[in-house]
Order: C-alpha cells, then structure tokens, then sequence
C-alpha cells in the first residue's frame, strides 16, 4: 500500500485506542508460549521491514492476517498497510510539524519527539509490530519492557479492517500505539488517564494532518463512533483514573483533542517534564502527574474554563445522546448530589408548561475548580441532531465558608424550547469529587 492510498483512506479519521496488555504477563511476545492469549504457536512469516518498525506476522492460525494480496507481492496488504501507518505516524512525531513555527511563536525550538528506544530482542534496532490476536476488547497493546527484557514492542490485532475496506481504525489505532513508544522514550508508563489521554492528542494531531475533506465520502471511524456514543452515555463517570481498565479514559478521547489542541506545545512540554522528573523506571508519582498536567494546559482555572465550554458545545451537538442526571425542580426540596472529578452532569429541570420564569441557586465549590450554568434550548433541529440553547450565567456569586459559592440564577424564558429542555450544567475539573446542592 503506497502513501496516497493511506492518506486518502483517512479523510476524517479522529483516534484509536488500545485496551491494555493482554499478552499475559507484561513485557511478554507473541513468539513467547507463556504469552497467552498472544502465543502465535506456528512459526512467523518473513518480517517485514519498514522505514521505522519491523512488522511481525504469521501465515496460518487465529493471529493470521487477511490473505489479500492485491499487489501480488506475496505478502499480505494488511501488513504492509500496519508498516505504512508505522512509519508515517513515527516520521510525524519526530518532525517539527506536530508544533510549527507558523502556529505557534514558541514552537520554533520543537524538533520533533524523541525517537522510540532502540529493540534490544531483534532482528534489529527498529521497534517491533507483532500483528496477533488479542482478546475480544482489545484492539492493541503496547508493553513496556527495559532493553534487557527485549524493550517495548506493539501488537496490533489482524482484524482492524472495518466493513468493506475501510482503513480508518487500523491507522489510528497504529498510530496511537506508536506514540505509547514515544512516550516510553521520556518515561515509563504514566497514569493510565494520562498516558491516553496523551496518545489519544497526539493521535488526533496526526490523522488530522493526513486527512483530506471529501464531501462525496462519509470517512468514519464505526468503532470509534459506538466508543465515543458509549461515553456520552457515561459523562458523569471520572476522566481520570489511576487503574489500567479505564473505560472512560479511552471513550473521551474528543475532550483530550480538543483540549491539547487549544496551544500545540502544551503536549511537548508534558513529555519534557515528566522525562525531567523520571527516576530510572519510576515515573513521577501519580498526584505529581496530574499537577505537571494541569500546569502545562495553563493551571486549574483553564482547565475548568475549556471543560465548561467544552460540555456546553456538547449538549448543543449531542443533545440527544448525553447523560442526564433525574430531573429536579425549582418547587421541590433542594437536591444534594456529588459530581466525580473531571466529569459532567446535565441536570434537567423540570417545568410547569407556560411558565415565563426561572430562578434557582447552585451551591458548590471555588470557581477554579467547579462550574455551573444554565442551558436554554430552542427547537431541535429537523434530524433532532443538534440543538440552539443559550447558556445563561450566574446573575449573582455568594461567598461561603471553606472556599464554596452560592450561585444565583434568574432568567426569563421566552421560548418553549427553553421550558422543555432546560437543564443545569455543572462541570468538575478538579480530580476530586464535589458536592452541590441545587434550591429553589
């Protein structure tokens, strides 16, 4: 497969993720009989060896990819096409265009990302791309390992070809995992929130530059479409996460975009000081990593100001499909709820029909931490896809004791839209969980 053919197959690709090891113990290769489920247990075809990777696969048994040879060159276009995307993602990580001077003033010192460390188990210095069957929620892995137990290597799953030809989650999905080896080259394994968080960005970056508009052609990603609906569903759960099953560390990989997109060094500065605070094969410790994070994004309030704005241009195009919290009203007794860290709840109010007015109050915590505004939607659209709604601020902030605020809400309603599908935002973007309370 040549590069046109990669490139125009990636028109509106966005990301892939990967679902930890499953290669049984870590570290462990597919050619390793302990490495269960991985274990080829039929000998390898001759590798093939790209620019940057050399990719690994068999001919016969569960791990073999499909046989179509459409170049007749008697190996596989499935392996030929992981190559290519190996080697086209790890040529962009390490140039200066993830960061170009012509962006960004500061970007002209960026020379791309460090390389991948060198393979220490052969044939040679390149990193190795096992293609091997993973377990059923795995799409790919990328093992850590020192030099001395071989080095880091990726497998890929041989099944990523979607429907009739679409080649959109395998080159993502390769493209992540590829930068799972850039991230290794400055520090071992982070926090699992972090290093997908950062995968995913990076990823984002990458396919976005390969992609090409193409009104004639719907290029989606089917899988990565059923994992971001599968997040909506799940706003309320925590973004961040210190446990390796992290489902919502890979399903938000559109709030990671968009938020390392906002300023294009914020990603090489990450690896830079987490590569400064590594001790041999310790990272930072985990609250150090967040803190390095929050940093380099431009401290607490930023983060929370882009969440807010972020959630609130979400509940416009995913109206349909977001998580709602039970509805409450104003005329009721005040609800007392919490709202884990990093996460979202909308919170629909529930309004007599005809009513004019509204007003309601919010308690919760500092303002660089937690946010809360009222959304006002006009009429859906006519494919009840994407929705107006005004955002409404607090008319009036009260100071409590212990750094929380009473926020004031008072508006006039003067569309039925609005009485309908009024709803209350809150945004956490502190690690932690904070409680709120909503009165009438």
């Amino acid at each position: 497969m040549r590069r046109a053919a990669l490139t125009g197959a990636v028109a509106l690709a966005v990301l892939a993720v990967d679902a930890g090891v499953a290669l049984g113990q870590p570290g462990l290769r597919p050619t390793d009989p302990d490495a269960e489920p991985g274990y080829h247990g039929v000998p390898e075809a001759r590798p093939v060896r790209g620019r940057s990777v050399v990719v690994h696969y068999v001919r016969r048994g569960p791990s073999a990819p499909p046989d179509v040879d459409v170049d007749r060159d008697r190996v596989p276009d499935y392996v030929e096409w992981t190559a290519d995307a190996a080697d086209q993602a790890l040529a962009y990580y390490r140039s200066p265009r993830f960061c170009p001077p012509i962006l960004e003033g500061r970007c002209a010192t960026f020379r791309g990302f460090r390389a991948p460390r060198r393979d220490c188990a052969g044939p040679d210095r390149r990193p190795d791309v096992y293609l091997v069957a993973l377990g059923p929620r795995t799409d790919a892995t990328a093992p850590w390992a020192r030099c001395r137990g071989g080095g880091s290597f990726v497998a890929i799953s041989p099944r990523l070809v979607v429907g009739d030809g679409n080649l959109i989650h395998l080159v993502t999905t390769v493209g992540h995992e590829m930068f799972h080896l850039v991230q290794y080259a400055y520090a071992p394994p982070l926090s699992p929130w972090l290093r997908e968080a950062t995968a995913n960005a990076a990823t984002a970056q990458w396919t976005s530059e390969l992609g090409i508009e193409d009104p004639e052609h719907d290029y989606t990603d089917p899988v990565l479409e059923r994992r971001f609906g599968d997040w909506l569903a799940h706003v309320s759960q925590s973004l961040y996460s210190a446990y390796s099953e992290c489902d919502p560390c890979y399903r938000g990989f559109v709030w990671w975009a968009r938020l390392m997109s906002l300023d294009r060094r914020a990603l090489p500065r990450l690896l830079q000081r987490l590569g400064a605070e590594t001790r041999g094969s310790y990272p930072p410790p985990a609250r150090r990593q967040l803190e390095i994070f929050t940093d380099v994004v431009g401290g607490q309030a930023a983060l929370t100001a882009e969440l807010t704005a972020f959630s609130q241009d979400l509940f416009r195009m995913e109206h349909a499909r977001i998580e709602r919290q039970p509805p409450w009203s104003p005329t009721r007794r005040p609800r007392r709820a919490s709202i884990d860290g990093l996460a979202l709840h909308y919170v629909p109010i529930a309004l007599p029909p005809g009513a004019t007015s509204l007003a309601f109050s919010v308690t919760l915590g500092p303002e660089r931490v937690t946010t809360a505004s009222l959304l006002l939607p006009s009429e859906p659209s006519p494919q009840n896809l994407t929705v107006t709604a005004r955002a409404v601020a607090p008319s009036r902030s009260v100071a409590l004791p212990g750094g929380r605020r009473r926020l004031l809400f008072s508006t006039t309603l003067v569309h039925p839209g609005e009485v309908a599908g009024a709803t209350v935002l809150l945004a956490n973007g502190g690690p932690e969980p904070v409680r709120y309370r909503l009165a009438g």
